[in-house]
């Protein structure tokens, strides 16, 4: 089961504490994962992530591609993401919002 947004500003870093069991916070072991200029992080989006604040002069910038399995079916009749085009429930995700990046058949990558 995913864990809650602790902090709707997703400034405090420590605010997971606040949902985690004492068994959990005993077992609670954060890896710092240093990323130097032009490096990028990959992992699953269950995966509790986050960062401290920017305290450099320069702009933090990100860049967040979420990637799906071909065939996913929409579960719902309301935009899946803010921005985005209503995709019907039971439709197929497709389109400019998510394209095919991958398929052993190559005429089939748009």
């Amino acid at each position: 089961m995913p864990l809650p947004i602790t902090d709707a500003s997703f400034r405090n870093m420590e605010s997971i504490q606040n949902v985690l069991t004492d068994e959990e916070k005993a077992a609670f072991r954060p890896v710092p994962s240093g990323l130097k200029k032009g490096q990028a992080s990959f992992h699953h989006p269950l995966m509790v992530h986050g960062s401290y604040g920017n305290h450099s002069d320069g702009p933090r910038r990100a860049c967040v591609v979420n990637y799906i399995a071909d065939g996913v079916l929409s579960d719902a009749d309301e935009p899946l993401m803010n921005g985005l085009p209503v995709i019907p429930k039971g439709k197929k995700l497709a389109g400019q919002f998510f394209p095919l990046v991958y398929s052993p058949d190559p005429a089939a990558v748009v």
